[in-house]
């Protein structure tokens, strides 16, 4: 794709557009149907590039917390191992590359001995059923890549279901990360007023809709069966 136009995501016109997956192909479970696409929207370079570095480094950090044997989630741990594999290396430049990157994502790697309650990402903390043995390991993930990718998810679906409309500097985005269950008023909101469409099963995309410009919308999308943000587009005024 090279064509003028406007960025979904900055909102700056461009005379080379690119194609942008909303989601990134590599995020798609490998039990996603061959028949599901995986929708992109016009970005400019500097977006699409910027998103792929943030894809990139959430893909790897979250995807080491991911289980092999969920099928919401099948071979995304496996994505995020072969990423810090200098071994899979195409050349002498991307080894050492990956090797920067490994030693990198080990540095955000805590051990934890004692137990603690705070501080995790919603549903991300120790899981129920799992024995830990006597200690277990956190891995940092910057909140604020999280609430960039989130935005930029907003805006693109937002771009795709609603007939390329661009989420414009009239409204604002806000995401927000909690566990289903304190914000159960919410979840029923979108669940009763709203639409889903999944994107094989370790996508699903709730949002209900008013009047953008008056009303604004409400979405709950979920990554992997593990990751959910929850968003809302806004009037500023």
């Amino acid at each position: 794709m090279s064509k003028s136009g406007k960025c979904v995501y900055c909102l700056n016109w461009s005379s080379n557009l690119t194609h942008d997956h909303i989601i990134s192909r590599k995020w798609y479970p490998n039990t996603t149907p061959s028949t599901v696409e995986k929708w992109t929207v016009p970005a400019c370079n500097e977006c699409n590039h910027r998103y792929g570095v943030i894809e990139q480094e959430l893909l790897i950090k979250m995807g080491l917390c991911m289980s092999s044997g969920n099928p919401k989630s099948s071979g995304i741990a496996q994505i995020a191992l072969n990423s810090l594999d200098p071994s899979r290396a195409r050349d002498e430049r991307d080894r050492t590359a990956r090797m920067k990157l490994r030693k990198r994502i080990l540095g955000d790697i805590i051990t934890i001995r004692d137990s603690i309650s705070s501080g995790f990402l919603p549903n991300f903390g120790p899981q129920d059923g799992v024995d830990y043995g006597d200690h277990y390991r956190m891995i940092k993930i910057p909140a604020d890549l999280l609430e960039e990718l989130g935005q930029k998810f907003v805006r693109g679906l937002t771009y795709k279901l609603e007939n390329a409309r661009f989420i414009t500097q009239m409204q604002s985005i806000e995401i927000y990360f909690a566990e289903d269950q304190k914000v159960k008023w919410v979840s029923n909101l979108i669940k009763n007023a709203g639409t889903k469409v999944c994107r094989g099963e370790g996508i699903e995309i709730e949002r209900a809709v008013g009047d953008l410009e008056r009303v604004g919308a409400l979405y709950r999308i979920t990554i992997w069966g593990r990751w959910t943000i929850y968003a809302a587009i806004l009037p500023k005024e």
